[in-house]
Order: C-alpha cells, then sequence, then structure tokens
C-alpha cells in the first residue's frame, strides 16, 4: 500500500477530511523521526516498538581484491514488532496458507462445498 492508498483509507475509516489525515501522518512521523533522532524507542501498544540500533564499527573484506576495510559505526532505524501484530500476521499468513492447499481444497469439494 502506497501513501496516498494509505490516507485515504485512514480518511474514510476515520471519516476526517484527506488533507486532515495528511496533516496527521505527517505530524506522527515528524514525532518519530526527532524521538529516535534523540536515541528514544517509541512504543505503540499492540503494534510495536521504532527505536534506534547502533550498530558498532567492524573490519571487513573486500572479496574481489581481499583488502581489509573499516566500516564506520552508526545509527539505523529498527522496528521491532508486538506479539499482537506478529499473532495476526502469522494467524493470517496460515489461513491464507491453509486455504491455498490441495488438502483445504480437496475438504471443501468431499463436504459439498462448505
Amino acid at each position: 500500500m502506497d501513501h496516498k492508498s494509505f490516507i485515504a483509507l485512514l480518511s474514510d475509516r476515520l471519516g476526517m477530511d484527506v488533507n486532515e489525515v495528511s496533516a496527521l501522518t505527517d505530524t506522527f512521523t515528524d514525532i518519530l523521526q526527532k524521538t529516535m533522532c534523540n536515541a528514544d524507542a517509541v512504543v505503540l501498544t499492540n503494534f510495536g516498538t521504532f527505536e534506534p540500533r547502533y550498530r558498532a564499527e567492524r573490519i571487513t573484506v573486500q572479496p574481489s581484491t581481499g583488502r581489509r576495510l573499516l566500516v564506520p559505526p552508526r545509527v539505523t532505524a529498527a522496528f521491532h514488532p508486538g506479539t499482537a501484530l506478529r499473532r495476526k500476521i502469522r494467524d493470517m499468513a496460515l489461513s491464507a496458507m491453509l486455504k491455498n492447499s490441495p488438502e483445504y481444497i480437496q475438504g471443501i469439494d468431499t463436504k459439498n462445498g462448505q
């Protein structure tokens, strides 16, 4: 789903104007960015945690030349899904896999479409 579709869907569900919803999401992402730039995590209950992660410097070897390189330390953004979100995704994926499996389809056929 792209940004425009997300804004339209959110606008329909909230019964708000598209411009208001767009401003709301822009504000959310701005707060998220500023919070993570201050090395703080943002926890959304039943959804997940956005957090900055520090990656230490390391030495790597360039395969073509065999030369050793020092990769500098960096901070990246990370998302860790919450338990409720993980369960929901797992259950939906499992349900979709079962519905497409031959055993499930054969079970429907043998039970007269039930």
